[in-house]
């Protein structure tokens, strides 16, 4: 029993000769086993952690394997165990109790840094060795100045689409937020152009609108020669360039600032002459979309500028 309490720290064990006691579980335990008390604790170290004993050490050498690229199950291991026991007067937890442990402290650091802030999520995917589908979420807070990316979530998916990427979203939410997601603080999702992912996306309606809004009137000097007439002074509206990420922003100010006109014009078009005109006046009735608009030109509107010199600098 003295052999336990050495190994484990006198703050984990404590024996009077006669019996076992934990400390932190406040009762006395079997040292009928080796392996029973091991396990025991093992299973304790997230409460030595939350307490904050022994915890420096651990998140020490999480942070030192995972640096060094060496996987924790090598913690496991009998001979490098025996070592540490030897030579380190810490408690030694198991890779399992460790990588979760380390999950949790690193995750309280996480909600505590976008804690009262708004916040942009990002989230792509990818297969790993074994050429199983991994989406990976990246959050960050929406600051003027610098914004720190962190690897807020990964997880493996059986296929890649529309619902599961959704259901990555709100998993990662759920994550930052224990007690309810706060979805207004939620201000940009941001992926690549793979079809699932601008499905997963939730602002659908407005994408719908910049894509579509410039088709209306190519090659169509009827359509532009009655958007002069009802809509004077205002200029058609802006074609977004693909390999320029600002002009998708610039283009929804546009709808923002001019919707009522655009509206008018449009609402005055025969549906039937073309897809396009249909699916412009479909969208148009949905009343989400003018507050989604404005939405977008109240808080994103220094990010074209911000992009357009980094660009210049060919940062992006």
């Amino acid at each position: 029993m003295e052999t336990f309490v050495k190994v484990s720290g006198c703050e984990v064990l404590s024996t009077d000769g006669r019996v076992l006691f934990c400390k932190v579980g406040e009762r006395e335990i079997s040292a009928d086993k080796k392996f029973a008390v091991s396990q025991h604790v093992n299973g304790i170290t997230v409460t030595l952690l939350a307490s904050g004993k022994q915890s420096q050490f651990h998140l020490d050498l999480c942070d030192a394997f995972l640096s060094s690229g060496i996987p924790l199950f090598k913690l496991d291991h009998g001979k490098l165990r025996s070592f540490f026991g030897k030579y380190v007067k810490h408690q030694v937890p198991s890779s399992s109790a460790l990588r979760k442990n380390y999950i949790r402290s690193k995750l309280d650091s996480i909600r505590s840094h976008v804690a009262g802030k708004f916040i942009w999520l990002s989230v792509d995917e990818t297969t790993d060795a074994t050429g199983r589908f991994v989406a990976h979420v990246v959050v960050g807070t929406m600051e003027t100045t610098f914004s720190r990316s962190i690897l807020l979530h990964c997880e493996s998916l059986e296929t890649t689409s529309g619902i599961t990427i959704s259901q990555v979203f709100v998993n990662s939410l759920t994550l930052l937020w224990l007690q309810q997601i706060q979805h207004d603080r939620v201000l940009l999702f941001v992926s690549d152009g793979a079809a699932y992912m601008k499905k997963a996306g939730t602002a659908l309606e407005v994408d719908k609108l910049v894509s579509n809004g410039k088709k209306l009137f190519l090659k169509s000097a009827p359509r532009t020669t009655t958007f002069r007439e009802k809509a004077p002074g205002i200029p058609l509206p802006p074609q977004p360039i693909l390999t320029r990420w600002g002009t998708w922003i610039t283009a929804a100010f546009y709808y923002a600032e001019n919707f009522e006109a655009f509206a008018v014009v449009v609402q005055s078009m025969d549906a039937s002459e073309a897809a396009s005109i249909a699916l412009a006046q479909g969208l148009l009735k949905d009343e989400s979309l003018k507050r989604d608009l404005a939405f977008i030109r109240s808080h994103f509107g220094h990010l074209p500028p911000g992009i357009e010199k980094l660009e210049k600098k060919r940062l992006l």
